[in-house]
């Protein structure tokens, strides 16, 4: 029965405002509230369900929910409200998915939805359960969950279900590993998607069937419950997005004309409110637009517009939105609008709604006849030729550049990861260059800005050296994972660090152009090497070779981001090269044999296990917990860092400890990992965290599960300040609880600069410049803006990282400097600048302050230089999930300066400095 009050008219206007669907380009929808009068906010939904008509909608009660398929899995494994949720997400694909609706573009077909369902559904018990996964999928070929949705057509089309079955009938094996390994893109999309998107770190598994197998029963007892709701949402987000995707070849999505919209009554209780929530959140977080309009009647929540204001209210929500979404507000998404009560002197009967319709399709993509059987052979000729079962050559996707220019990336395969990476190098943004990890959205933005910087400073500092050739250029490659991550912020932070050395040499050369004591001017070349630098022995070989052999500018190159058995052989292919390298982060004790062109800037894994030793000991233990993943007996590319930091650690433990200290190593997705032998609680122990930054969050949910209360002490290695950079990272992770780990150059930081150590002096008159917020240039036409690295405004410490990235720069910038100086020896002339030169001179650098601490190699002509006394510590934060919760030195081991006699372990701040 129709409802009436006041502001009625205006609310009707709104939706007919909002769900015809612009010709051209789509516009963001809001969630709108309707609190107030209930039966008023409820009598609402129908009327709009009527005049909604044939436009896709669905109407959905907290009360009236359908039942999950028969079979199904309902636990919830520590994820409480999850099996509400999913029986809310059925009940609106079911609704939504018929082929009822009028626009001739088809039932909406939910493939990533019901995969991500049908997953969550599955009981899979045993040891091997990815392999019986395996057989699950490999049986409902090549649909999976089709009896979800009632009055859903097959989930693919009936041409890609006739090539499908050709193929199944010649080659069924290889066509079910091709769809699960995104090779066929058409029927493979669903794969290719969960791997890619950002929730529950799809990324921690090697391939499809391992991240499968965590959405399983029994595979999502150590998952986070919130990231597991958002992904179901997001997954039924995804399929409304590409159903409405404008493509030229998209004809479908041009059929419809109206957006579809979901109307929810009693969305004060969940699963509806929580539902609201993750839509707003996922919004937010994937920083993408949907086109899926929302109404919900939720009588006892808060509005600040009353609905006769519903159209400029509306408005007004539009204006907010960009400013409201960037601070990942909590009601971004959310249009509130108060419901009035009927007036008692109101006699007027109410009327229905009018009828909403969107505009007609164009003509040219209205249903047309069937042509099924011409398409068909046409397809499979194209098919046969096309060979997709055939890897394409890297070049075929990705381009930019060429040999010839100062960009070059092209397309990399990678068989241990669902999709191909864009790796190579560039060192411009112009329109024949490329920024990496751009199109990866807002987790990426951080570290698109660090690049642009570079390539504007590389403009600069070419331009510098063109006009006064006085200068000495130097050009330096950094080689860092580019692409492929949840998060950039460590990657930002070595670029950040190389953009400050680099505006060093600009301030100085463009104030003082004419003196011969000026810094050398530094050019930066990005290189991405993949996920866990698997293509960097690729990159090398193929880009770097060719570049180095034409460039002279290149003396070195900084970074390798992570100690693998790819970074041996990327250093050994750069050492063929007769490039030296200086490591910034890396630490694995196998480095320094590996080439005697390797400079490293950070201890190594058996220098920071005493040091960690040392401060368990002030700990008193009962029992002291290492965790790491078991390695991957099939992994190529070999993580020696993991495994360095946890048998050293153990080591250590196990001569430093009383006997009477149990040590217990292990995986945190073993059975018993949190129980000791005797089955009490280990939750009182101190834990040592000893593997990468992006199993981390995996690791602390596993903790969370594991330990409702968790008292020990938590401890982890230095890779966890890769995901301690991260403020979002840090934000998801939902455990409020201390953490102490290793760092490698927090020394002073710019929100604590105690120590008054000589070599941070430069750096941080950088980082925090006193005046000016322009580069001072005798180029008025090139500037470069002013950077204060340490502002508030940015959003994230300045990290250790950038200080490391910083200094290994400066060690390059001192022996060109000094290559370039005339002599008071007799010999006046320059030495020639080259790789060789250049390393010659930095073999002389004996002991030199830094910002992360003194430096002191020892002469050893016969293998890399690392100093086995550089400084390490131990820092703290109070609360992991709070980024605003900075970290605090408490520990260390070695000299902080030259002027430091002190090189034994030592708790943090020190006194009288």
């Amino acid at each position: 029965m129709p409802v009436s009050f006041r502001g009625i008219e205006a609310l009707e206007s709104l939706f007919l405002q909002l769900v015809p669907r612009p010709p051209r380009s789509d516009e963001p929808l809001p969630i709108i509230r309707l609190s107030g009068d209930h039966a008023n906010t409820e009598g609402v939904l129908p009327m709009v369900a009527d005049a909604l008509g044939g436009a896709v909608h669905a109407s959905c009660s907290a009360t009236r929910l359908d039942e999950l398929t028969e079979g199904s899995s309902v636990a919830e494994n520590g994820a409480p409200g999850l099996t509400d949720l999913r029986r809310l997400m059925l009940t609106l694909c079911r609704a939504m998915s018929g082929d009822r609706f009028d626009g001739g573009a088809g039932p909406l077909l939910f493939r990533h939805y019901r995969l991500v369902e049908w997953l969550m559904a599955q009981r899979i018990t045993g040891s091997d359960q990815q392999a019986q996964l395996a057989a699950l999928l490999r049986r409902g070929f090549p649909v999976w969950g089709k009896d979800l949705l009632t009055e859903v057509r097959p989930a693919m089309r009936p041409l890609q279900g006739m090539l499908l079955g050709l193929l199944r009938l010649l080659l069924p094996e290889m066509v079910f590993r091709a769809r699960i390994s995104s090779w066929i893109p058409v029927v493979g999309r669903e794969f290719r998607w969960l791997m890619r998107q950002q929730y529950l770190a799809p990324r921690q598994s090697h391939r499809f069937l391992g991240f499968a197998a965590r959405l399983t029963e029994n595979g999502r007892e150590y998952e986070d419950g919130d990231q597991l709701a958002k992904l179901l949402v997001h997954a039924f987000l995804e399929d409304l997005r590409l159903a409405y995707r404008r493509r030229p070849w998209h004809w479908s999505a041009a059929r419809r004309t109206t957006y579809p919209v979901v109307l929810l009554a009693g969305a004060d209780d969940d699963p509806v409110a929580r539902f609201l929530v993750l839509v707003n959140d996922i919004r937010n977080e994937t920083g993408r637009n949907d086109p899926l309009l929302i109404v919900a009647a939720a009588p006892h929540s808060a509005a600040t517009r009353p609905a006769a204001r519903a159209v400029r209210g509306y408005q007004a929500w539009k204006k907010d939105l960009p400013k409201e979404r960037q601070r990942r507000a909590a009601d971004a998404w959310v249009l509130a609008l108060s419901v009035p009560t009927r007036e008692p002197d109101d006699t007027q009967q109410p009327d229905d709604f009018h009828q909403i319709s969107g505009p007609a399709a164009p003509a040219w993509k209205r249903p047309v006849g069937p042509i099924v059987p011409v398409v068909v052979v046409a397809l499979v000729v194209a098919l046969l030729v096309w060979r997709p079962w055939v890897a394409s050559p890297p070049e075929s996707s990705c381009a930019a550049g060429g040999p010839g220019g100062s960009t070059w990336v092209s397309r990399f395969d990678d068989p241990a990861r669902p999709d191909p990476a864009c790796v190579g190098y560039s060192a411009d943004d112009g329109p024949q260059g490329y920024v990496f990890a751009a199109q990866e959205g807002q987790q990426a933005q951080r570290i698109v800005s660090s690049e642009k910087r570079v390539f504007a400073q590389n403009r600069v500092a070419v331009e510098l050296a063109r006009r006064y050739p006085r200068r000495p250029l130097f050009t330096l490659v950094y080689f860092g994972q580019l692409s492929g991550l949840e998060a950039y912020d460590a990657e930002s932070e070595d670029i950040e660090g190389l953009a400050l050395a680099q505006y060093a040499g600009l301030v100085a050369n463009s104030s003082r152009p004419l003196d011969d004591d000026v810094r050398p001017l530094l050019r930066v070349i990005l290189a991405n090497v993949g996920y866990h630098v698997d293509a960097g022995p690729y990159v090398v070989e193929k880009f770097l070779q060719p570049l180095i052999s034409r460039d002279p500018t290149i003396v070195g190159a900084v970074g390798l981001d992570q100690s693998r058995t790819d970074t041996v052989t990327m250093i050994q292919r750069l050492t063929a090269l007769g490039v030296p390298i200086v490591g910034t982060s890396l630490s694995s004790d196998q480095l320094e044999g590996s080439s005697p062109l390797y400079f490293q800037l950070s201890s190594s894994d058996s220098d920071i296990a005493p040091m960690v030793g040392d401060y368990l000991t002030t700990l008193n233990p009962k029992q002291v917990r290492i965790y790491r993943l078991p390695p991957d007996a099939n992994e190529q590319n070999k993580d020696l860092y993991t495994q360095e930091t946890a048998d050293d650690l153990r080591t250590e433990v196990v001569n430093r400890l009383p006997g009477s200290v149990s040590v217990w190593t292990g995986s945190w997705t073993d059975p018993d990992a949190f129980r000791t032998g005797d089955g009490h609680p280990a939750c009182d122990s101190v834990v040592y965290y000893a593997d990468r930054d992006d199993s981390f969050p995996e690791f602390l949910n596993a903790l969370k599960n594991g330990c409702r209360s968790f008292t020990g002490t938590l401890v982890a290695d230095d890779s966890v300040n890769r995901f301690m950079s991260g403020s979002d990272l840090r934000a998801r992770s939902g455990l409020a609880i201390p953490l102490v780990y290793v760092t490698k150059g927090n020394l002073d930081t710019c929100q604590a600069r105690t120590l008054d150590l000589q070599g941070d002096k430069d750096f941080f008159q950088l980082a925090i410049p006193s005046t000016g917020d322009v580069l001072p240039t005798l180029l008025p036409d090139v500037t470069v803006p002013g950077w204060n690295a340490c502002a508030s405004s940015t959003g994230h410490p300045l990290g250790e990282r950038v200080a490391l990235t910083y200094e290994a720069a400066e060690m390059f910038d001192h022996a060109v400097g000094t290559l370039q100086t005339p002599r008071d020896t007799g010999w006046t002339s320059k030495i020639p600048l080259t790789p060789t030169s250049v390393w010659g001179e930095m073999r002389e650098m004996q002991e030199f302050d830094t910002t992360t601490g003194v430096v002191n190699y020892p002469a050893n002509p016969t293998s890399g230089r690392v100093d086995h006394q550089k400084w390490r510590g131990l820092e703290r934060v109070g609360d992991i999930a709070d980024p605003a919760d900075r970290p605090t030195l408490i520990y260390g081991c070695g000299r902080i300066s030259s002027r430091d006699t002190i090189d034994r372990c030592r708790a943090y701040p020190l006194a009288n400095r």
